[in-house]
């Protein structure tokens, strides 16, 4: 789904030349595809300096070409910033005698907002009725004159510009105002234009009718754009998101970080800290993960903090740990906001118990599977499947998938049936690599095989505490030999399991169960005739109560005899 907007701008005195004007809206119509997104801006030529309509002109319509002119390669940051430089070099090009022009611009792309800004033209926001102001005039005041501005297209070789940034949010209204008008018009005037689901275009006609009413100065224009309906999240909103927030120091417990009340420490490790946290804006409990400051530098922990947040927001399963939405602007460092779940880690209690039942299992296999099926559907590989990744509720006995920093995002318009990854193994030979396929080792891709050969490995280690084709280093090479099945170091595995888990751990891919849905189906085919599942035990229970049912009935019959024999005899 695209983004959708309703724009409008307005000028006055009006011209019906569209390279004469001062302001500029461009809304490509395939929003959702269009690398650069909408495009709006509005400059004034400084009234001090030469020629100064015909230069604003020229500043939007150099900003203009140069910003859908960028390689699709650059940030919006950047290319807003370059663009910026070529409309001073536009301004500074066409005239010896010096001329100027201030300049706002703003780029509405996917869920964000991106916007630049040198001089005194004015950019609002209009959000849950109120009105903010964006930018800050760079001027400086003067005595009995308006003030000069101290930034502008043409002041100097480069223009220095502010770039701001932020998400968007279903019924925002941005309007872009030159001095002549919000001069003459305060917050509340331009508010009272701007009311209910109006029109864009009537709002623009309505603020220049009432500053020109009010006797404002200049070439008067207006720029307006609203919010309809945003687009489905996408990784790279996400991306941009995140890159203008900086990573900061974990919090201490007792602190308050942006409305949040920072609790107990959860669990420290060397690439992140999490910390129990109450929501002061909706009085929950949740868990706050905080990057450690050290790695931030590093692109590929970037990477693995976006994916894990991106792929949290967009699968919704029982078994992952769910990330929760965080109201636009309220972020102030990198962190990631999740429900919190009380829980016993997997690797943990196998270590507690020496191993699982086959009951408990084949629970916790077939919600493992259930949650590798959604991941799978959205062309995205886990990369990370083993018993630290794992976590237990144990009072909803429930498994709860984590590790998803270590995963791998298929792009969705090149999904198939079976997805692939294009990134090399390199980055998935990490941890344990007990838990790995043996064509991982090769730098092949990750797939949904590789997945499946892993959630293979963490059912036979649930059941005996070891590992197929025992413990392997990563410096060891990959595995070979012959697997041992997990009933020669658990006798309780029926020969059906032992079976299943030599083909979704077989060495060969090909040989291997091909998705994680088969290894589903083919586990709730068997788990009815397995001793200690639900059914079985239900069968024992009916068996032994039929066995006791026949050793009362004799006695019940010797009993009644005895006592009719006394009963006749008396």
């Amino acid at each position: 789904m695209p983004l959708f907007l309703d724009t409008g701008f307005a000028c006055h005195p009006q011209t019906l030349e569209r390279d004469a004007l001062s302001c500029l809206v461009v809304v490509p119509n395939e929003m959702t595809h269009n690398p650069h997104g909408a495009l709006l801006a509005v400059a004034e030529g400084v009234m001090d300096y030469p020629q100064p309509e015909e230069t604003a002109c020229d500043a939007v319509k150099a900003l203009g070409d140069s910003y859908y002119a960028a390689p699709e390669s650059w940030s919006i940051d950047r290319a807003l910033d370059e663009s910026y430089q070529a409309a001073n070099r536009a301004v500074r090009a066409q005239g010896a005698g010096g001329r100027a022009a201030t300049l706002s611009a703003l780029v509405l792309r996917l869920r964000r907002w991106v916007l630049g800004h040198a001089g005194d033209t004015r950019v609002w926001l209009r959000r849950d009725h109120q009105l903010k102001l964006l930018t800050r005039d760079h001027v400086v005041p003067r005595v009995g004159r308006r003030p000069l501005p101290m930034r502008a297209c043409g002041f100097k070789e480069s223009v220095e510009t502010d770039i701001t940034a932020g998400d968007l949010v279903e019924g925002d209204v941005f309007v872009l105002t030159t001095s002549g008008v919000h001069d003459v018009l305060n917050g509340a005037l331009i508010m009272s234009c701007l009311a209910g689901d109006t029109p864009s275009q009537r709002m623009a006609d309505c603020l220049i009718q009432r500053a020109a009413a009010a006797g404002g100065h200049g070439q008067m224009t207006v720029c307006v754009a609203r919010v309809e309906k945003l687009p489905r999240e996408t990784a790279l909103d996400l991306a941009e998101h995140m890159s203008t927030l900086p990573v900061a120091n974990p919090p201490e417990p007792g602190e308050t970080l942006d409305g949040f009340q920072i609790g107990q420490l959860l669990h420290k490790s060397r690439q992140y800290r999490l910390y129990q946290a109450v929501d002061t804006e909706s009085g929950s409990t949740v868990v706050l993960k905080f990057p450690n400051p050290r790695l931030a530098r590093d692109p590929g922990y970037a990477d693995s903090f976006l994916r894990e947040e991106w792929i949290g927001k967009r699968i919704d399963s029982p078994y992952l740990i769910k990330t929760l939405p965080v109201r636009p602007g309220r972020r102030s460092a990198l962190y990631t906001v999740m429900l919190y779940q009380p829980g016993e880690n997997l690797a943990v209690r196998i270590k507690r118990k020496g191993n699982l039942s086959v009951r408990e299992t084949l629970l916790f296999g077939a919600q493992l599977l259930e949650v590798l099926g959604q991941l799978h559907k959205e062309g995205v590989i886990h990369g990370g499947i083993r018993a630290k990744n794992t976590m237990v509720d144990k009072k909803r006995k429930q498994l709860l998938l984590l590790g998803l920093g270590a995963s791998q995002i298929a792009p969705l318009e090149e999904m198939t049936v079976n997805p692939t990854v294009t990134t090399g193994a390199s980055t998935l030979v990490s941890g344990s690599s007990s838990h790995l396929a043996p064509e991982l080792f090769a730098d092949d891709p990750g797939t949904p095989q590789t997945d499946i050969y892993a959630a293979g490995v963490l059912l036979y280690h649930m059941l005996t505490g070891r590992y197929p084709y025992g413990r392997i280093n990563s410096k060891d090479g990959p595995p070979d030999g012959n697997m041992t099945p997990a009933s020669a170091h658990n006798p309780e595995v029926p020969a059906w399991l032992d079976q299943l888990l030599a083909r979704a751990c077989a060495l060969n891919p090909r040989q291997r169960i091909a998705t994680a849905t088969g290894f589903a189906d083919d586990l709730a085919g068997q788990t009815d005739k397995t001793p200690g599942s639900a059914t079985t035990s239900a069968a024992a229970g009916t068996n032994r109560r039929f066995r006791w049912e026949w050793l009362v009935l004799p006695v019940l019959a010797v009993g009644l005899a005895a006592y009719l024999y006394t009963v006749m005899r008396g």
